[in-house]
């Protein structure tokens, strides 16, 4: 259907389709009728330059859950994620998303130079669990993607910034947010408690995505 409703239904069978190419499992896309009704079994938003290849992707997200009535947004490029399980809202934006918004010569407009300073994401069997979006509120707009949340796990990268976290239960209404310049580990320890630690990087980012051609593939390596 080419209503808003319909072309945004459509949008998530397809995000669905991408990550389970992932290797990501997502729940089944509700029937249109219940959709109208009680809105998208999940919410799988993404960048464009996060692919746009669904090959492209599939290298950067690897394995995993989706779960019912879930949320991952991914406002970044440069992400590498693997099992990773959200039972919730997960959202990851960055302001540098393919590079830093320069000015341009004599002139108030600013423009993107593509280069490695951007905001980069790295998460290995991290479990995020929240509550996630109200599906009950009457305010949620789905295909505006203006929904009521009651709780949500926010990683927000400020210019050249690095977040990583590994081995994770990421629990309730968290918000992680990196200055430009920082990286961020995040680890938990014997007992299970978060602990997070930002330093200044004191020189180049730690890795990129390296793209290359092999046998007409794009293939990613991180260097």
């Amino acid at each position: 259907s080419q209503t808003p409703e319909g072309s945004f239904y459509t949008l998530m069978k397809n995000g669905g389709d991408i990550l389970d190419r992932c290797g990501m499992r997502v729940p089944a896309m509700n029937e249109v009728g219940e959709y109208l009704k009680r809105g998208p079994s999940y919410l799988f938003l993404f960048h464009p330059a996060l692919g746009p290849m669904w090959s492209v992707i599939a290298q950067k997200i690897r394995g995993g859950r989706l779960a019912e009535r879930s949320e991952l947004v991914l406002e970044i490029s440069e992400v590498a994620m693997q099992d990773c399980h959200v039972q919730g809202s997960l959202l990851i934006r960055a302001s540098n998303v393919m590079g830093e918004a320069v000015k341009v010569p004599n002139s108030a407009e600013r423009k993107v130079v593509y280069s490695k300073s951007c905001g980069k994401c790295t998460l290995e069997n991290v479990t995020v669990a929240n509550k996630g979006i109200d599906f009950a509120s009457t305010d949620n707009i789905f295909w505006k993607h203006e929904v009521q949340r009651t709780e949500q796990c926010e990683i927000v990268l400020h210019g050249n910034s690095e977040f990583e976290a590994k081995g994770v239960t990421l629990e309730g209404a968290q918000r992680f947010e990196v200055p430009d310049g920082h990286r961020m580990v995040v680890s938990a320890d014997a007992s299970g408690e978060v602990r997070s630690e930002c330093k200044p990087m004191r020189g180049e980012t730690s890795w990129i995505w390296q793209y290359s051609l092999e046998n007409d593939e794009i293939k990613l390596s991180r260097t």
